[in-house]
């Protein structure tokens, strides 16, 4: 029974007030590059049956309706799944397949220690979502420590602290990957959690009053020096001549492109 997992902790997620999502991986070592999480399954014994063939296993997945995300496509183990030593990201024919048939909607853009820029692009040409996956195996105190403000977090802009809410959001590609002090997402989402984040006044021309509301990680830059936003403390940007952005330096939305918050 391979929806026993699920089936144990569902009692005690609901005693602490957790959602608890039903999945399973996908995990071959003949398979493309990269191995699938599966999200909101129904039954994970029928995908589990099909294990010497990883495109029924995807199918199976998707004919529940599930959400795929591709994990970890830069991971450097090409006896376990994974690319070549020294081998560039590619999105290869094979992944190609798997997203022209509805099987892929989402991919990691940071898993563990590593990070993968080049996915922000693939995210946005193809309307995929992007996480940032913490892939812990042993203990988060193990792996992380206590306080790791780094570690890898994907923040999910749903409507309802509800399962079917948080499955509304991923489809629809609201998310937000966060490590590294750094954030990736997609438009509208990143500017719109940039403005419910940081309250802008203007004190002269030449100078902004910054205001971080969260406790989110925020350098900006106005043309000149970049400057940390601490948060709940008043801070005052000095604007370049000309500068008609704010640019939020640590906040990506394509691969080497910066935040850009229009000024009026």
């Amino acid at each position: 029974n391979f929806n026993l997992t699920y089936e144990l902790a569902k009692p005690d997620a609901e005693k602490e007030n957790l959602l608890l999502i039903p999945g399973t991986e996908i995990t071959k070592s003949f398979m493309p590059p990269g191995h699938f999480n599966v999200l909101f399954t129904k039954d994970v014994n029928p995908i589990a049956a099909a294990v010497d063939d990883w495109r029924k296993m995807m199918r199976v997945a998707a004919d529940q309706g599930c959400f795929l995300i591709w994990d970890h496509p830069g991971w450097q183990a090409p006896k376990s799944g994974g690319i070549e030593r020294g081998a560039p990201l590619r999105f290869t024919k094979e992944h190609e397949e798997i997203y022209r048939n509805g099987w892929m909607h989402g991919i990691e853009i940071f898993n563990g220690y590593e990070h993968y820029p080049i996915v922000s692009d693939w995210c946005n040409e193809r309307d995929l979502a992007l996480f940032a996956n913490s892939d812990i195996h042993p203990t988060e105190l193990q792996q992380y420590g206590i306080h790791n403000p780094a570690r890898p977090i994907t923040l999910v802009l749903a409507k309802e602290r509800t399962v079917e809410s948080v499955r509304e959001a991923l489809f629809a590609k609201r998310t937000i990957a966060w490590a590294a002090n750094m954030l990736w997402g997609r438009g509208p989402w990143l500017p719109e959690l940039f403005n419910a984040s940081v309250e802008i006044k203007t004190i002269t021309p030449g100078t902004l009053e910054l205001t971080n509301k969260s406790s989110l990680p925020i350098t900006v830059s106005l043309g000149g020096v970049a400057v940390s936003l601490q948060q709940n403390k008043k801070q005052q940007v000095y604007r370049a001549e000309g500068t008609k952005n704010l640019t939020v330096v640590n906040w990506m939305i394509g691969m080497n492109r910066p935040l850009e918050i229009p000024l009026t």
